[in-house]
């Protein structure tokens, strides 16, 4: 089954969460992952895996994904426009693929996967194929753990998926700063958000109820971005 990988060199260090003096993390999501990609010589920090602060500030307790880097979007400058800053691409198996996203098949596939439970898929483009790809398991940078930012108030959605799996962002997020946090709300500004899209909700809406009886882990928790 082919993997697809980000294409630059991570090494990951999980630490104590109360440790490093983030004190009102929840005990079920006490560890900290933090992601170093390898640029020249160096190693510098890239994202880290905590407490998502927008989960917790409507009383839910789920990992999230934040930057470790300060990150710029697409804007126009005088010569053009600049690049937005680059994330990652997100990585995982790919467990099935189309030639038409729009086709019927298509369609009622990616609508049982939906339903199957499953919580971290995304259609990429390959080639000339669409990819499903399953992020669970597939390590940094964690793209994977990013949260949509619908329905919770005072968090924004700040970056997205190319049709290809790059994710960039579309705000200015600042650079986490751990050694200095005390609290999630410390770090909140720099959780990395993303749309999962309408048709992610028309699916997951409904799960678990009578006319759609499926029930996922977690009702507001999911990562499934399928493009129904």
């Amino acid at each position: 089954m082919a993997v697809i990988v980000d294409s630059a060199a991570f090494d990951v260090a999980i630490l104590d969460a109360h440790a490093i003096g983030l004190t009102d993390v929840a005990p079920e999501a006490n560890d900290v992952s933090i992601a170093y990609k390898r640029i020249g010589n160096r190693w510098i920090p890239w994202v880290a895996v905590a407490q998502s602060a927008a989960l917790k500030s409507v009383g839910k307790v789920g990992y999230g994904l934040y930057t470790l880097q300060d990150l710029k979007p697409r804007r126009q400058t005088r010569l053009g426009y600049s690049t937005a800053s680059r994330i990652g691409r997100y990585g995982g198996k790919v467990i099935k693929t189309f030639a038409d996203l729009r086709s019927r098949k298509a369609k009622d596939e990616m609508t049982a996967l939906a339903r199957s439970g499953k919580e971290h898929l995304l259609t990429v483009k390959v080639n000339s194929q669409w990819a499903v790809v399953d992020g669970a398991n597939s390590g940094a940078p964690f793209l994977h753990r990013a949260n949509d930012a619908r329905n919770i108030s005072n968090f924004t959605n700040n970056m997205q998926f190319s049709e290809r799996g790059i994710a960039t962002a579309t705000r200015a997020v600042p650079a986490a700063n751990l050694n200095a946090a005390r609290s999630l709300a410390d770090i909140a500004s720099s959780e990395l958000l993303v749309s999962y899209g309408r048709q992610f909700w028309d699916v997951h809406a409904t799960l678990g109820q009578e006319r759609n009886p499926v029930v996922l882990e977690k009702a507001l928790v999911p990562f499934l971005r399928l493009r129904l």
